[in-house]
């Protein structure tokens, strides 16, 4: 192991090939022996990884089935359309999520709160498989003048949710152990766009005291990437199509941006009009806190083979962590029209994600979750 200099990374000679992990069935998933995380290494932030020759090649099938229909499988919601929003949560007891893009007036189906903890080696059931959620009251008339929260009528009545595990995996070049996702039914809770705040369980994370994730010394883990809503919803005044949620089989499938991952979704059948898909990722970065590096969030996601993120494209990487800059750039919630990627009559959709190889440093990424509407 070689340390490196504040200010630049060292060349290292070859680049590590890895693929995304396939699961073929919910319980394979679930029984599945997670592998120990290969050591840190000291030229690489937090959250990346050296290329390395000495680093393991881990050999599996280069895409990635989303498991079938029924328990545990992708989700189907004909006659509905779908909003995604989230927040990061590392190193902080809570945060607040902004669902926007529910139009008044429409009736929620489904709502789903998805959650990832990282360098972990055991989930504690009771703990981390569990997330408090809490709607906002609105306010018709803030008062003019300051004063305690509950003089306006603003009482947060928080729940607790338990979680279904998806998805699990390696952990993404942090402390080691594993990456851990999951998904919770919230659907009597958000029944409309408003604003929400989760809250982490107390002692779930290693720290919950709102510090620097990229401060020294770093933080101990376990650590908590961030939480997103899905919401799914039907109205009277926009055009209705169908609503596929895909995480396991998918969620947890850790992999190093370059060389990259592909991974197919499939079980549809797209009627030609107006498509659109939603990505929930964890652990994207574009450097280390205020220190940007130039190796890291260069992410190109391929949709069916089309740019539609990333360099290549009209739009920044869906990989950099952007939910909370600039410090916890942990998570990201992000969205893309595809119907110039679809033609009528497809029945699957395949996803690339790569970087170009890098000269010394390459991130470490985690699915979470695949929303894919159409019409």
């Amino acid at each position: 192991m070689r340390a490196r200099h504040k200010s630049r990374f060292l060349v290292a000679p070859s680049i590590v090939a890895l693929a995304l992990a396939a699961a073929t069935n919910v319980h394979a998933q679930k029984n599945a022996r997670q592998e120990d995380s290969p050591t840190l290494e000291a030229c690489a932030p937090r959250g990346g990884a050296c290329v390395d020759a000495m680093q393991p090649r881990q050999l599996a099938p280069a895409s990635v089935q989303p498991a079938s229909l029924g328990p545990g499988g992708f989700l189907v919601f004909p006659n509905t359309r779908v909003a995604a929003n989230g927040v990061g949560l590392r190193d902080v007891a809570s945060g607040g999520i902004d669902v926007v893009g529910v139009p008044p007036g429409s009736t929620v189906v489904a709502a789903y709160l998805y959650w990832s903890w990282i360098s972990l080696p055991v989930p504690i059931p009771g703990l981390h498989d569990r997330m408090s959620l809490a709607r906002v009251p609105r306010i018709a008339k803030p008062a003019l003048v300051s004063g305690p929260v509950q003089s306006l009528g603003l009482v947060l009545r928080p729940t607790s949710f338990p979680g279904v595990q998806v998805g699990a995996g390696a952990d993404p070049c942090w402390n080691g152990g594993g990456n851990f996702v999951y998904r919770a039914d919230v659907t009597a809770l958000v029944t409309q766009a408003d604003s929400f705040v989760v809250w982490l369980p107390p002692g779930a994370a290693g720290q919950q005291d709102y510090r620097d994730p990229w401060g020294f010394p770093f933080p101990n883990g376990p650590y908590c990437e961030g939480a997103s809503l899905v919401v799914v919803y039907t109205n009277q005044t926009e055009n209705m199509g169908t609503t596929f949620l895909y995480d396991a089989g998918l969620a947890g499938n850790m992999f190093l941006s370059s060389p990259g991952t592909t991974y197919t979704l499939n079980g549809f059948f797209y009627p030609g009009l107006e498509a659109r898909w939603i990505s929930i990722a964890a652990d994207g970065q574009s450097g280390a806190g205020y220190q940007e590096l130039h190796s890291m969030g260069l992410e190109t996601t391929f949709f069916n083979g089309f740019s539609i993120a990333g360099p290549g494209s009209l739009t920044d990487s869906d990989w950099n962590g952007a939910g909370n800059k600039p410090l916890a750039l942990m998570w990201d919630t992000t969205g893309h029209d595809v119907t110039q990627t679809m033609s009528f009559g497809s029945t699957s959709a395949t996803i690339q994600v790569s970087a170009p190889a890098p000269f010394s440093v390459t991130d470490c990424l985690v699915p979470v979750c695949n929303a894919l509407w159409m019409r």
